[in-house]
């Protein structure tokens, strides 16, 4: 529970009382202390267990959330490269990906013709590359059509 939800359920331990309603992620729920279970209030089926939890552990928040999470540590377990070989990484060193793990879409535009990514794949650079060899070898030369005025071809 967080950390409001577990202040009221302790008060109403501490208080003696039978059974306690709460808010959990938009959702009434009742707390049956005499037996230790909790159920949504329209689902008296459904039961789930409830025990007191040791004031020492750390606490995970609503739904299984981490509340204090140092995001440094989660990254360093983490980090592994695609080909399944673990890479070390020294503090204080950035990590960085090949941009050919990176898969990039093309955006559609509003007339439907497809938009190029600004920071293309490196197989979509490629084909462009060829596409422009292409364009050199079947038409005229960049340096001959820039000499032409417009109509004029």
């Amino acid at each position: 529970y967080d950390e409001r939800t577990s202040r009221e359920l302790e008060d109403a331990f501490s208080k003696g009382k039978k059974s306690t309603e709460m808010l959990i992620a938009g959702f009434l729920y009742v707390a049956d202390l005499e037996n230790m279970v909790q159920y949504r209030r329209n689902e008296h089926g459904r039961r789930r267990k409830i025990k007191r939890d040791i004031i020492d552990i750390p606490k995970k928040g609503v739904a299984g959330l981490r509340l204090d999470c140092d995001t440094n540590t989660v990254n360093l377990a983490r980090e592994s490269s695609a080909d399944g070989a673990d890479s070390t990484v020294t503090p204080g060193a950035a990590a960085v990906q090949p941009l050919a793990s990176i898969s990039v879409r093309p955006l559609p535009a509003l007339d439907g013709q497809l938009v190029s990514p600004s920071t293309p794949s490196p197989d979509a650079s490629n084909s462009l590359e060829n596409s422009f060899a292409q364009l050199q070898i079947n038409g005229d030369s960049m340096a001959e059509r820039s000499h032409r005025g417009e109509g004029e071809e």
